[in-house]
């Protein structure tokens, strides 16, 4: 979580609304797609560090775990959220194997399962809070700060950039996924478009 700004980045903490984070998210869709197009797109620029499309994986698994996670401090009183470790996920989940037009493919789709619940939490809900299972207690504002920050950071990770003004995707959901689970002001564990099987509802610290 980030407390005292990004030196890597320039991302400022702080709290930001979840409206605000779905255009980011649909914002950054557009460096991720540029990105994944791109022919290094599953090459590793050094043995430790992860390509492109790892980083997508990763991304994506975040898409995936912010529903549940703004679903139970919609429902419940400062939850506590299970552990997720991102390495015990990109071992389990091989991302050294996916191909960049099925992590981006991917990606999108959560994406925008992602925007969808963000834009059903209602703004009296912000100060609503949940905690890590380090302890580490969030507000939903901050939550989507953070997640906006991992989203944005690791598009640069990853050689991409935020797309000037203009370039920005619309804020619409996808269609096929406008009924994913989410009421306006209601939200509901989502379900995966692909399998109709809600996502996992740990989260990562």
């Amino acid at each position: 979580m980030v407390t005292s700004g990004c030196p890597e980045c320039g991302f400022e903490p702080g709290s930001i609304a979840p409206e605000v984070a779905a255009r980011r998210l649909h914002t950054a869709m557009l460096g991720w797609e540029t990105v994944l197009a791109g022919p290094a797109a599953c090459q590793r620029p050094a043995p430790q560090t992860w390509s492109p499309t790892e980083y997508a994986c990763h991304v994506r698994d975040l898409c995936r775990l912010l529903p549940a996670r703004l679903a139970m401090m919609v429902s419940f009183e400062d939850p506590q959220f299970e552990n997720w470790d991102q390495d015990d996920a990109a071992v389990r989940h091989a991302y050294w194997t996916v191909q960049a037009a099925e992590a981006c493919a991917d990606l999108r789709r959560w994406a925008a399962a992602a925007a969808s619940t963000l834009q059903a939490v209602a703004d009296d809900q912000m100060p609503r809070t949940g905690s890590r299972s380090d302890g580490t207690r969030m507000t939903i504002g901050e939550l989507c700060a953070n997640f906006v920050h991992e989203v944005e950071h690791h598009l640069q990770d990853a050689g991409g950039t935020l797309p000037r003004p203009g370039q920005e995707l619309d804020v619409v959901c996808l269609p096929e996924l406008q009924a994913g689970g989410v009421a306006r002001r209601g939200l509901t564990m989502p379900t995966d478009p692909a399998t109709q099987q809600s996502p996992p509802q740990s989260s990562r610290n």
